[in-house]
């Protein structure tokens, strides 16, 4: 068993290292969400032995991450800093993706990566590219690489209502996972808080899909592929 000391920002709390000692105390393996923004506060965490994985959220490139976090001239070293800590190895690291990127650079991510959740959202490409605005046809070459490259890895689907926990949809994935030998999947319901980060960033949230909707499941459906699933 274990614990995710997530937030916000759980390295910015100066009790956090009694804090993570104390669950040690008590069996829980800990991993660490983090956005890199205390590389001190991390590496004397991984330092102590503790902590056993570290999950870093790595928002974008250097050149666009002030954009994409909404942060004039933000300051990009405490990320970097984190970063070539966790690539010294001392520590597993889990990456969170949906592995949209070109093969050769998912190959170094497999490389320096320990552990995977991995998010696969929609089969058909032509709703991929409606809702996401870009193809999943990389996603899915990539989600194959996963599978064969021996890492551990646990497969996600965000369920919103309408769009993704469709029957279509989620018997699609089913039968990708089937496929790949995959035999566990978690489910994560739609999140109506996802709209505060769009005002964060001075955008408006208008969803095409009605977020008054409770999302379906539809457990039955994995489980007739003799797939696992778990709603998280």
């Amino acid at each position: 068993d274990g614990i995710c000391i997530s937030g916000g920002e759980p390295l910015m709390h100066d009790d956090i290292f009694d804090f993570v000692s104390k669950v040690k105390e008590l069996g829980f393996l800990v991993k660490i969400d983090t956005n890199g923004s205390y590389p001190d506060k991390l590496e004397k965490l991984i330092d102590s032995g503790n902590i056993d994985y570290v999950a870093m959220d790595i928002k974008n490139c250097q050149g666009k991450y002030a954009e994409t976090v909404s942060i004039e001239n933000f300051d990009f070293d405490p990320v970097r800093r984190s970063i070539q800590l966790l690539l010294e190895g001392k520590v597993n690291r889990a990456i969170q993706s949906c592995g949209y990127c070109k093969g050769e650079l998912w190959k170094r991510v497999l490389d320096n990566s320990d552990y995977f959740l991995f998010d696969v959202k929609l089969i058909n490409d032509a709703l991929h590219k409606r809702y996401t605005g870009v193809s999943n046809e990389p996603i899915l070459e990539n989600f194959k690489a996963l599978v064969h490259s021996g890492k551990d890895f646990v497969i996600r689907t965000p369920l919103i209502p309408t769009v993704t926990d469709t029957v279509e949809n989620i018997t699609d994935i089913a039968k990708l996972l089937s496929k790949n030998g995959v035999k566990y999947i978690e489910l994560l319901p739609y999140n109506k808080m996802a709209g505060s980060k769009y005002r964060l960033a001075g955008m408006t949230y208008s969803p095409s899909f009605d977020t008054e909707l409770s999302p379906e499941a539809r457990t039955e459906i994995f489980e007739s592929f003799g797939i696992k699933s778990k709603i998280v």
